[in-house]
């Protein structure tokens, strides 16, 4: 194992924060480093989540831990009697009713064993390990602030510790933002760029990097009173205030480096809206914005995308802007429909093949189940949607380029869901190309579906992983695109892929931009997610 310390991040209701507390304060005394923000598959060892009625009524919390379960980086712990919810109970909870914090009490041994046995599942090479990688530093200096939750919960002062911010952003409601203890300091962003070398006719990034005005938070020391652990009933979370008359960049001071005023990172908290009774799930609308949607057993998890209005297409400033992504056209999407949360996986594709409804298809060596089905091609994904409707008695179908594109965009308008930059820990592409910041770490091949953290439609993977067949027939350009989001059909050879993939450059991830293929073509980086209309 590496001599670093364990990384290890606490998913928990702010009705259990005093219990938080409790694992944040004993973790710390084990020598681990609490880490926050939104999952990173490369700088976060393990997830503890912890289960009690109230987070497992939370559907945001429960979005949230998807990513370190499907990276294999879960611990989930429990209280007040509570059983994960389905989806998590393939390894049972360890209990904790009535730990006192104690590091000698068994169950806690437990908890610190199950920590280390994911760390050495986990274990990656010397190499790809990124503890000081470029893209931690740029993201650190340059990343927009975390998004706060009105009722996140921060933790107790620990002895000692120093405090990290984790290169992830967090965003919209699939995670509730990390808690910032201290205030925030705005700062103008300075950072460079890199063009990737083989698009010689893309325009650079604007002064600035083309990240303008951007904010960070910046965690102010806590003085710590007193050595004793939190109390596991009744403690309070301290409060937090905005540092008033903040200095800017230029002008701010370097933290102290008095480790005995440091506070443990803050945990990040995906808890919300107050508890839904039992009675009251059963009448939940599945047609409202964000609500989930599965239609049958082998069926892929779809989410409702809201109605609304976008600019499709890259305006000519956009950096790397190919002609084939304009003109801008505004688009109307009239009504809500349902997109499939992740790309479609060989767990769900092997099933319309056992079937004998879809064709079987090679995994190109990196594993099924989880993976995303890939070498599909176009004519392979109308296949499973034909299946699909079939099997559910619902319409399923292929999203259009416009629909896709205003989903990836999440009503942002910029390049990503997420701003105006990507690293690789947002998102799975060759980490040698980036769009915006600094070179990382590449993975060489697709990751699980649901690796990385959710946009703030819910949606997975729409930047990166693999590439993703739309409707559409393919055009040059968006003259004459249908301004009610409907796709270009009629008869054609070549298709849209939209998303980029884990080999290509961060400037492909763009949602704007768009590639044409052979309908027929079946590549290792191809692949693709279902859509559905509402009835």
């Amino acid at each position: 194992m590496s001599s670093r310390p364990r990384r290890v991040q606490i998913y928990a209701s702010t009705n259990d924060a005093a219990f938080a507390d409790l694992i944040a304060y004993a973790l710390h005394s084990e020598g681990c480093e609490i880490v926050n923000g939104a999952f990173d598959p490369l700088t976060c060892d393990a997830v503890i989540v912890l289960w009690s009625p109230a987070s497992i009524a939370s559907h945001k919390l429960i979005s949230a831990t998807r990513a370190p379960l499907v990276a294999g980086a879960l611990a989930s712990v429990s209280i007040d009697h509570a059983h994960p919810p389905e989806g998590f109970r393939e390894k049972a909870a360890i209990g904790l009713d009535g730990w006192t914090g104690a590091s000698e009490d068994p169950r806690w041994r437990q908890v610190l064993e199950e920590i280390d046995r994911i760390i050495g599942a986990r274990a990656i090479s010397p190499a790809e390990t990124p503890d000081e990688s470029a893209v931690t530093r740029w993201l650190d200096e340059h990343a927009p602030p975390p998004r706060l939750s009105d009722n996140a919960y921060t933790p107790s002062p620990a002895p000692r510790g120093r405090l990290t911010l984790s290169p992830s952003i967090v965003f919209g409601a699939a995670i509730i933002g990390a808690v910032i203890i201290g205030g925030f300091v705005s700062l103008l962003s300075k950072g460079g760029h890199d063009k990737e070398v083989p698009l010689a006719e893309a325009p650079d990034f604007p002064q600035g990097g083309g990240l303008q005005a951007a904010t960070v938070a910046v965690l102010q020391p806590v003085g710590v009173e007193s050595a004793e652990p939190p109390k596991a009933q009744g403690s309070e979370a301290p409060s937090t205030e905005a540092a008033s008359d903040a200095p800017t960049a230029e002008t701010a001071a370097p933290p102290t480096e008095d480790h005995s005023k440091d506070a443990i990172a803050d945990l990040i908290v995906a808890s919300a809206a107050p508890a839904e009774t039992p009675a009251e799930a059963p009448h939940k609308d599945q047609t409202a914005p964000g609500s989930l949607i599965k239609d049958c057993e082998h069926c892929p998890e779809l989410v409702v995308i809201p109605a609304g209005s976008f600019d499709m297409g890259a305006p000519a400033s956009e950096p790397q802007r190919q002609s084939s992504e304009g003109p801008v056209v505004n688009v109307t999407i009239a009504k809500p429909f349902a997109l499939g949360v992740g790309e479609v996986t060989f767990a769900e594709w092997d099933a319309c093949a056992a079937a004998k409804a879809c064709p079987a298809l090679p995994d190109s060596g990196w594993g099924r189940g989880r993976q995303p089905a890939v070498n599909v091609s176009y004519e392979d994904a109308l296949s499973y949607v034909a299946w699909l409707s079939k099997v559910s008695g619902r319409k399923y179908r292929l999203p259009t380029e416009a629909e896709w594109e205003y989903a990836a965009r999440a009503g942002s308008k910029g390049p990503f869901s997420f701003g105006v930059v990507i690293s690789p820990s947002q998102a799975n592409f060759d980490g040698a190309l980036p769009y915006g910041s600094a070179p990382g770490a590449s993975r060489r091949k697709p990751t699980p579906a649901g690796t990385f953290a959710a946009s703030p439609f819910g949606l997975y993977d729409m930047h990166g992983n693999v590439w993703e067949w739309v409707a559409d027939c393919w055009s040059p350009s968006h003259q004459g695109q249908p301004a009610d989001g409907s796709a270009r059909g009629g008869a054609c050879s070549s298709r849209v892929l939209k998303g980029g993939a884990w080999n290509t450059g961060g400037w492909r991830l763009r949602a704007a931009h768009r590639i044409s293929k052979n309908a027929k073509a079946r590549e290792y980086d191809n692949g693709f997610r279902v859509a559905r209309d509402l009835d």
